[in-house]
């Protein structure tokens, strides 16, 4: 259904005046290969493109792919009256089309879909106010008319609302017009780019806001996720949105025929809007209700929409600031000047609509230990999404795939040559660099152009061969911050640096599967990291046996890298700290394991301790909601029961009082650990995670003699 643009149109004039800085967009290689989709585009580097127009070379700043992206809507809206205007031109003269548009004197139900987009179709070149003030795509008189062509006309529209000065605008005008003839590469660039907005739409009346909203998703998804929510309501003719316990009754008014303001009004007073917002497969106009309230509990609220669309589109959020209300891109560079937005349920919202079945506690432990310290261990049950959450979480957050490796470690790596390379003996001034990208990684992260984005160094199957024999270099230089010598060559031919360091924004994530094939890991390592265990529950293979489909990456791609540099701020930040209660309670609890831990020489040491102070800093950052017997349940599993292993003897009652420091008042660990069938340790324990690991330990203990917490 065509659209009347012209509200839209004055929106986007204002928000082309408000922004004063147009931020230089970094194409990367994607990029520049779908960039090159457009005709006319000769060449594409990371910060521009050239077009050649009329045998004229031109270069197009990368704002000016802002630019298109920013006026996508509009653009789109009009290329569809531009695309029925064709279709009226077929099979007549130029004098026909000028006096048939002059005198309104035409017919198009056999071109358009429905009567509203029929009455509105040619509005643009024959009325002032929908032209927007553009030149007449009519020249000349009656006898001589003349019709400009129709990317001609639309460039000159389009420029009312951009204003930029005369000698870029035409070249600008016919690059969004090509745009707009490949949605597929206009659809990439506004997800890509998108972030690098202050706001999407913004208005001040909530009804006006909600609308502006919905035009919105109708031309950014296609499959208008929204919509699938339909139901029909119990009054005839009108439609509600309903998904669990979200309920936004009667948002629709349906009509088989338009319906003009009085037939919207009650009692006096219009209902809906008077355009129609969509003609669906029904062949029914659908008319937004404009009864909105911003509480909860009315059949049509702002809180209720928002959990709808950040429910389907975790990309976006909702904000109010001072009487207005605003849409906005999690990706936005301009969502917060700080780090104090970062959080963990858009993170998790993201990394979940990749369609991997993990918990939301699950991310936001992991997160918390990335940002805590760069090393983090996934260890547990092969196939449990371990390197597909390292993948996930690297692919979403980085705005290029560069950014991560993920590197296979060989059974056979007995030094650190496999990740970092080595002098050729043959050729004495060449260093040979790893295959696999580790060390071109570590450069990369540390060039100045790049310090604020995250750098991912993935290491799969980290356990296959000793740790210790290829991993002691990185270990000794994430403590000590010293140089890792490379080489004393002293004009390397490749420009392999002779010595490098671990920058700030590079994470190193390694996964871990036990059993005969791989070797545990020692205290030195373990003490360095924090370890992750992936478990899948009962629930959790249900629910995916319910509704399984396969990962998809390229669902989440990039789409959290305007989160970067504040991802890397966060974890650079020194000041978090708890409330003086929460630290207290933390403190106290995390004696009460150190004594115990220390009767089998598994205590842990000052730098264990302070990581453990600064991730319960951070998830609250993260995640307000957790309380500190939560994030202290996370810091056991994670940093203490890691290092705990031996045999029955040494380790049996160390087990018991362990356990019981999880339990809360009133209960016995005996009680616990012999029952036959699992408790709900949710229920009966301050940490639960912790003790139903306990309980594994101490069974497996029984069981065998020996126990650890890698084969519990």
């Amino acid at each position: 259904m065509l659209r009347d643009y012209r509200e839209l149109a004055g929106e986007l004039k204002n928000k082309f005046r408000s922004i004063d800085i147009w931020p230089e967009l970094i194409f990367n290689d994607e990029d520049k290969q779908r960039l090159m989709e457009v005709d006319q585009v000769s060449s594409v580097d990371s910060h521009s493109l050239q077009m050649k127009i009329d045998n004229n070379h031109c270069i197009l700043p990368s704002q000016y792919v802002l630019y298109a992206v920013c006026i996508k809507e509009l653009a789109l809206a009009l290329k569809d009256h531009m695309d029925v205007f064709d279709l009226f031109k077929i099979n007549k003269s130029q004098e026909d089309i000028g006096r048939f548009l002059l005198n309104e004197n035409f017919v198009l139900s056999d071109i358009t879909s429905d009567k509203y987009s029929e009455s509105i179709a040619l509005k643009p070149f024959n009325t002032k106010d929908y032209s927007l003030d553009a030149k007449s795509i009519v020249n000349g008189s009656e006898g001589s008319y003349k019709i400009r062509g129709t990317s001609d006309f639309f460039t000159s529209i389009l420029l009312k609302v951009i204003n930029i000065p005369d000698a870029s605008s035409a070249i600008v005008g016919k690059f969004i017009f090509k745009l707009t003839q490949n949605k597929s590469l206009y659809n990439y660039l506004e997800r890509r780019f998108l972030g690098q907005l202050p706001y999407i739409t913004k208005h001040k009346e909530i009804g006006k806001f909600i609308r502006a909203v919905i035009y919105f998703l109708l031309q950014y998804d296609e499959n208008n996720l929204i919509f699938k929510y339909i139901r029909p309501n119990q009054a005839p003719g009108n439609l509600s949105l309903e998904l669990d316990d979200i309920k936004l009754t009667s948002i629709f008014r349906t009509s088989p025929v338009l319906l003009n303001q009085s037939d919207l009004s009650q009692g006096g007073i219009a209902r809906s809007f008077t355009e129609p917002i969509l003609y669906n497969n029904q062949n029914q106009f659908l008319y937004l209700s404009n009864q909105w309230t911003n509480g909860t509990g009315s059949r049509l609220d702002l809180q209720s929409f928002k959990k709808l669309l950040e429910f389907d589109y975790p990309e976006f959020y909702i904000a109010e600031v001072g009487q207005e209300y605003f849409l906005k891109s999690v990706n936005g560079r301009f969502r917060s000047e700080t780090f104090s937005d970062i959080d963990s349920k858009t993170i998790a919202a993201s990394i979940t609509k990749s369609n991997l079945q993990l918990s939301n506690d699950l991310i936001l432990r992991f997160t918390g230990a990335l940002l805590t310290k760069p090393f983090v261990i996934l260890t547990g049950l092969s196939g449990s999404g371990k390197t597909k959450l390292a993948q996930a979480f690297s692919s979403w957050i980085c705005e290029d795939d560069s950014q991560y490796c993920i590197v296979p470690v060989g059974a056979d790596w007995t030094n650190r040559e496999p990740l970092l390379g080595f002098p050729n003996a043959l050729i004495p001034d060449e260093y040979i660099m790893p295959q696999n990208g580790a060390l071109k990684l570590i450069i990369e992260s540390k060039k100045e152009e790049n310090k604020n984005k995250p750098y991912f160094l993935i290491l799969d199957e980290m356990n296959l061969s000793h740790v210790e024999r290829y991993f002691a270099d990185f270990l000794s230089a994430m403590e000590s911050k010293s140089d890792i010598e490379l080489h004393s060559i002293k004009e390397e031919k490749n420009k392999i640096p002779s010595k490098i360091n671990l920058p700030s924004n590079l994470f190193i994530i390694g996964t871990v599967n036990i059993d005969e094939t791989t070797y545990m890991f020692s205290p030195k390592v373990l003490d360095r990291a924090s370890v992750i265990e992936f478990r899948v529950s009962e629930g959790e293979m249900k629910a995916y046996l319910d509704t399984a489909t396969e990962v998809n990456m390229e669902s989440i791609k990039n789409q959290g890298a305007g989160m970067g540099q504040d991802f890397i701020t966060l974890a650079s930040e020194k000041s978090l700290t708890l409330q003086a209660e929460d630290i207290t309670t933390l403190n106290k609890s995390l004696l009460e394991f150190f004594l115990e831990l220390k009767k089998t020489g598994s205590e842990f040491g000052y730098r264990s301790a302070s990581e453990i102070l600064r991730f319960a800093a951070v998830v609250k950052k993260l995640n307000s909601e957790w309380t500190i017997d939560m994030i202290t349940d996370a810091a056991i599993m994670q940093k203490l029961l890691p290092k705990v292993h031996g045999s029955r003897k040494k380790l049996a009652p160390v087990l018991e009082q362990l356990g019981s420091l999880c339990l809360k008042e009133g209960q016995a660990i005996k009680d616990v650990f012999d029952k036959k069938e699992t408790p709900n340790h949710a229920e009966i324990a301050k940490y639960p995670t912790s003790l139903e690991k306990i309980t594994r330990m101490y069974h497996n203990l029984l069981d065998n003699g020996f126990t650890s917490y890698a084969e519990a």
